[in-house]
């Protein structure tokens, strides 16, 4: 993704793009690519559902 900061999450490297409406965040992990897209969530919240995405899908 252009512009994106790429972020750890327990051990993969996530991209991530936030702007005022909302925050994107795209990874590859062994059985596949995971796209999440946040409304109106705290920082701490957004992290913390990721990685249990990516803890989940290992």
């Amino acid at each position: 993704m252009n512009n994106a900061d790429i972020i750890d999450i327990s051990g993969n490297q996530v991209q991530k793009i936030k702007n005022s409406d909302y925050t994107f965040l795209a990874f590859n992990v062994s059985k596949g690519s995971i796209t999440l897209k946040f409304n109106s969530l705290d920082e701490d919240s957004i992290l913390s559902i990721a990685q249990q995405v990516v803890n989940e899908i290992k």
